[in-house]
């Protein structure tokens, strides 16, 4: 199974589980990668290091995203990781 056949597959039991709410998921990639439900929230973030960050170089860095499920708790300012986030485009 390659990387796109595994992205396809956890992407399409994310959509399937979703709506479930005992479950709050998170499904992280690239902007443009995931074509989600419109009931998904999707955010912008940056992480702050890692393995790709390690020349400084990141080209994808701006491109992170994550899709929360409908049923992701926020806190009080409606953001689920406050701290991590950076400006949705």
């Amino acid at each position: 199974m390659d990387s796109e056949e595994v992205s396809a597959t956890v992407r399409q039991w994310a959509i399937d589980q979703g709506d479930d709410a005992r479950l709050r998921i998170v499904l992280c990639g690239y902007e443009g990668e995931h074509n989600m439900p419109p009931t998904w929230r999707k955010v912008a973030w940056k992480a702050r290091g890692g393995y790709g960050n390690q020349d400084g170089e990141n080209a994808n860095a701006s491109r992170e995203r994550l899709w929360l499920s409908p049923h992701c708790m926020t806190d009080a300012q409606g953001e689920l990781f406050p701290a991590l986030l950076i400006t949705a485009p």
